[in-house]
Formats: C-alpha cells, structure tokens, sequence
C-alpha cells in the first residue's frame, strides 16, 4: 500500500486535515438567526447568500470525503484482486471435492440397487423352479384332489418365497453414508419468473399425505390451507412454496442439491 493510501486510512480512523477543513467550513458559515418567512427584497437577498454559502460548504464537504475515500476504495479494489486468486482455487477445490462425494453417493445408491436385483434374481430363479417341480407333479397326479393339493402347497410355497424376497430387500441397506460436518440440502434455483402469472395466493393440502401434519391438526387430517403473500411476492417466499410441492405458476426452476460444511 502507498504512503499517502496508509495516511488516507489514518484519516478515517483519527480526522486530521480533511475533516478538520470540512468542518471549519461548516462552522465559518453564519449563525444569525433567519426570519421565518421572506417579505422583502433585503431579506430574501440575505436567504439567498447564506443558501450559496450552504452549497458552496457542502460541495468542499464532499470533496475532503472524496479525497479521503477514493485512496481507500483504490486500496479495497488492490485487495480485494490480490485475495481473489485464493478465493477462486478454493471455490475450485471446494468443486471438485463435492462432485467427488456426489460420486461416492451415487456409487452407494448403484451397489445398493444392483443388490437389490440380485435378490430380485435370485427369488426368481427359485419362483420358477417351484413352479416346474409343481408343474411335473401335477402332470403325475391321478385325481382332482392331488392336483388341487399339489397347486395349494404351491401357492403356499410361493407366499412364503414372496415375504423372504421383500424382507431381504427391505434390509438391503441404500442409505448414502453420512458426511461428518456436512449437510445436504435441497435447494431450489429459480431459472424464470413471470411476475404476471403468479397468484396472490396459493391452495395447498397438508397433513399426513404429503409428510406430516401441523401441530394444530390431528394426525391423517387433510386440511386446505391458504398461502397468503402480497402481489408482488419476494423470492423467498416461492421458494418456500415449491419446497413444499407448491407448483406456482409463472415460475420455472430446477432442484439443486448443495451442501452446508462446517469448518474445522
């Protein structure tokens, strides 16, 4: 930093002879006490004079605080170019690190599924060699009462193939890990908005439906509940409707996932 931006920071921080030249103009100015209103030539020249002294104080006011400022926004803009470069390699990192665990997450959902398919496969493949063992008996059968107990068994056989298959999915675990000092968030980006076409209010359903009930309603209670807003609604507040389901008219967007981290 220059000499003369470290002095123009003094300046600000302890007023020397920028502020000291601003205020005598300001003291210097007249102090009689004016009429309340102007009735004559005399007095309406002095009003005058004394509002030229005013702008002529005011215009040398801003010009000490320019001369102070324009070092220090000179100096703000050299900083702000020298972190810049450390700013965008962070950012850069920061990037790569989450495409890397959108990756991993990814990954888990795909080894997850593809357990799930082998068991699908699997259940199957042991569905239909029950049927075909059952198949050969019935063929063999001699009466109506073999067969109908031969295809009883089946069905029974198969019911209980059908309870294995869905509790081994169900313990298929497909719960990306947990990320230690990270939260994923759903966001919403709001890619356009047509200010015409969204409502000044919107109909919305709540309750054990659409994934949890308020605290003044019972549980599995469907309510219709008004989302009032004014005409010209801020962003924040669409936002908040379509993360609620809202579909808002005049609006398009798009989910992102982001993610909160909390430093170390």
């Amino acid at each position: 930093m220059k000499k003369n931006q470290s002095q123009a920071l003094v300046e600000v921080l302890q007023p020397t002879d920028a502020y000291s030249t601003a205020k005598q103009s300001v003291d210097s100015l007249p102090s009689m006490k004016l009429p309340a209103v102007v009735r004559t030539v005399e007095v309406q020249s002095v009003v005058v004079d004394m509002l030229r002294q005013v702008a002529s104080a005011s215009k040398l006011v801003e010009e000490q605080r320019k001369g102070v400022t324009k070092h220090l926004d000179a100096a703000k803009k050299a900083v702000n170019k020298l972190f810049q470069p450390l700013k965008e390699h962070l950012a850069e990192l920061r990037t790569d690190l989450e495409l890397k665990l959108d990756e991993y997450r990814q990954h888990q959902l795909t080894v997850a599924e593809e357990e799930r398919e082998e068991i699908r496969r699997k259940g199957e493949a042991q569905r239909k060699r029950a049927e075909r063992a059952a198949a050969t008996k019935l063929a063999e059968a001699r009466s109506r009462e073999e067969r109908k107990r031969i295809q009883s068994k089946l069905n029974a056989k198969l019911e209980v193939q059908a309870a294995i298959l869905d509790n081994r999915l169900d313990e298929v675990d497909g719960t990306p890990d947990a990320e230690q000092g990270v939260a994923v968030i759903q966001d919403v980006e709001i890619l356009e908005l047509d200010i015409s076409q969204v409502p000044e209010f919107v109909m919305v359903k709540v309750g054990s439906t659409d994934g949890g009930s308020p605290p003044t309603h019972l549980p599995g209670d469907i309510v219709d509940e008004t989302i009032m807003w004014t005409r010209h609604p801020v962003v924040s507040n669409i936002k908040k409707a379509l993360k609620a389901g809202v579909e808002v008219p005049g609006v398009k967007y798009e989910l992102k996932t982001r993610r909160a981290v909390t430093a170390l």
